[in-house]
């Protein structure tokens, strides 16, 4: 395919053999579909043997508050089928997540499990949602981390770390509603 860039007038060729998934947590939990389970039930990396696949996932997992603490362990699982599924010249790139902004209008609704407690008895300030939520996002990246560095000292070399906040670094500027890229987050993501 070919792709021109309206603003920068930049073009380039691309592999239209591609496919991408979006909107998906690590594993299938109630109210949201894994993208193990969705990889899985296709066979889409048996059938096309991808040269790349790269992998940022967990802002889902993030954003329902869904089990951080186990989210490393989700991620070995669905890494695991990943590398035992695609040829080893073929490479993995896992990816960080970059830091959210909860208290963004469009995406202020997405929180609300940072936003009471448990049992509903305290409700918490936008202060401390951003806290807790930055503070998942450090806990889940920490654990992103740990889990690729194992599997590289356990010998595995076709699976590469990209730590996605030494690039996007200003939520305000690379991220249009708090969550998602806009297209300057997203150039310097593909860029890196």
């Amino acid at each position: 395919g070919q792709y021109s860039d309206n603003t920068t007038g930049e073009s380039f060729s691309y592999d239209a053999a591609h496919c991408g998934f979006s909107g998906y947590s690590i594993c299938e939990y109630n109210g949201r579909n894994g993208i193990l389970e969705t990889l899985s039930s296709g066979n889409y990396l048996e059938e096309y043997h991808p040269d790349i696949v790269i992998l940022q996932i967990g802002t889902n997992d993030i954003i329902d508050n869904h089990d951080i603490e186990n989210a490393g362990k989700r991620l070995d699982t669905l890494v695991t089928y990943i590398l035992e599924n695609i040829p080893e010249s073929s490479v993995l790139f896992v990816t960080t997540i970059p830091d959210l902004a909860p208290n963004e209008p469009d995406v202020y609704p997405w929180f609300s499990n940072y936003r009471h407690s448990a049992d509903w008895t305290k409700e918490y300030s936008d202060e401390e949602v951003e806290k807790a939520v930055l503070s998942q996002i450090k806990n889940y990246n920490s654990q992103v981390k740990a889990l690729i560095e194992k599997k590289q000292s356990d010998g595995i070399k076709n699976i590469i770390i990209g730590d996605i906040n030494s690039v996007v670094d200003n939520v305000s500027a690379q991220l249009k509603d708090g969550v998602h890229p806009n297209d300057t987050g997203y150039k310097l993501m593909g860029e890196y």
